[in-house]
C-alpha cells in the first residue's frame, strides 16, 4: 500500500479504526514522497484542523507544493484560498488565473466558478459574455449549475441573444439532476 492509501484508510476508518492523528501522518508521508494528491490531503488536513492543529497559512504552503506538482485538487484549493482569502489576502486575480488552469484541463466546477464570477460582478466587472463562455462549457459537460446557469443566460438574453425554448431545455436539465436553486433572479428563476 502506498502512504496516501493508508491515511485514507485511517480517515475513512476502512480496514482500521478510523483515526485522524494517523491520517494526517500518512498523507504527510506521501506528500513527502511526492505522491500524487497527497499535498491537498496535507493542506485540507490543515485547513480543517482534522488530526492536526489548524492552521491555514500551513495549508496554504501545501497546496503551494502540490501546485508546483501539478495537482489540480490543489491547484482548486488553492484558488478557493485566494479567493475567499483563506490563509491568504483576497487575491481575485490569482483565483482567476488557478481557475482558468483548471478550466482548460476540462474542471466543470472551475468553469461553474468563472462563469459566476462574471454573471454576478464578484470581484471583477461584470460580463455577461466571458459568464456565458464559463457557462455553457460547463453545462457542455452535463454539470448541474453550468447547465442552470446558462439556460438562466439563454432564457433572460444575457451576454447571448435571448432563446427561452432552449433556456427552459437546459434548466430542465439541471432540474433533471437534482440541481437546487438558491435564490431569486430577475426572471423568477432562482439563482444558485
Amino acid at each position: 500500500f502506498s502512504y496516501l492509501a493508508l491515511g485514507c484508510f485511517y480517515r475513512d476508518g476502512e480496514v482500521v479504526p478510523k483515526d485522524e492523528k494517523q491520517a494526517f501522518y500518512w498523507f504527510l508521508r506521501a506528500a513527502k514522497s511526492r505522491e500524487s494528491d497527497a499535498s491537498s490531503l496535507v493542506g485540507d488536513c490543515y485547513l480543517n484542523g482534522w488530526g492536526v492543529k489548524q492552521n491555514n497559512k500551513k495549508a496554504i504552503y501545501w497546496y503551494k507544493q502540490g501546485v508546483k506538482n501539478q495537482d489540480f485538487t490543489s491547484i482548486e484549493s488553492l484558488a478557493d484560498c485566494y479567493y475567499y482569502g483563506i490563509g491568504t489576502g483576497q487575491d481575485t486575480p490569482k483565483a482567476i488565473k488557478l481557475f482558468e488552469i483548471l478550466a482548460e484541463f476540462g474542471y466543470s466546477d472551475a468553469n461553474q466558478k468563472l462563469g459566476e464570477l462574471y454573471y454576478y460582478a464578484d470581484q471583477v466587472p461584470q460580463n455577461y459574455r466571458k459568464a456565458v463562455k464559463y457557462f455553457e462549457e460547463s453545462a457542455s459537460r452535463g454539470y448541474a449549475p453550468g447547465c442552470f446557469h446558462y439556460g438562466v443566460c439563454l432564457y433572460e438574453g444575457k451576454g447571448i441573444e435571448i432563446d427561452k425554448e432552449e433556456g427552459l431545455k437546459w434548466i430542465e436539465r439541471a432540474a433533471e439532476q437534482g440541481f437546487e436553486k438558491r435564490s431569486e433572479g430577475e426572471s423568477g428563476f432562482m439563482l444558485w
